[in-house]
């Protein structure tokens, strides 16, 4: 990853509930229809998604699931506010490589649980289910139950300060 992490810790504050509703968002490596599969799966959750434009086309000519409201080309500062405002943060990736961390690091770093995919990456980020799950690729069933737990289990990133991962 080629980002200075000592730039995020400023975000760094307190665990907030959020909004209700789960996040996910970015460009590189996103298992689009993954996500679609689990908003479909939790229709009584709501799911905000900020991508690029053609990332939203492809999740409208799949079948955007009405529980799925969609935001593309964000200003970043944008991005991040919505990625505040969310109760937990849900990141599918379509295989191993390194993606999604910095969006994951600022979730850790505002206390928000993590669902995503469970790459060699991401195992180092998140090594136990103190801050968030891990999901085998496309595994959508178990994010699914992860995404149900999350929003039900009030201690979930409640405990130590943030190090990235390891609380």
């Amino acid at each position: 990853v080629n980002d200075s992490y000592d730039q995020y810790f400023e975000i760094s504050e307190s665990y907030n509930s959020g909004n209700g509703y789960i996040f996910s968002g970015g460009t590189a490596n996103r298992d689009i229809e993954c996500l679609i599969n689990v908003a479909k799966s939790c229709p009584d959750t709501k799911f905000v998604g900020c991508f690029l434009k053609c990332q939203v086309d492809t999740i409208i000519s799949i079948g955007k699931p009405n529980n799925l409201q969609l935001y593309y080309d964000l200003p970043i500062r944008e991005f991040y506010d919505l990625l505040k405002q969310s109760s937990a943060v849900m990141i599918p990736l379509k295989d191993n490589r390194p993606s999604g961390l910095i969006v994951v690091y600022r979730g850790i770093l505002l206390r928000k649980p993590i669902i995503t995919t469970e790459t060699h990456s991401m195992k180092e980020v998140i090594p136990n289910e103190q801050c968030g799950f891990l999901c085998k690729i496309g595994d959508y069933e178990h994010m699914s139950k992860c995404v149900k737990e999350v929003l039900t289990k009030e201690d979930l990133c409640r405990v130590g300060e943030p190090s990235f991962g390891r609380y």
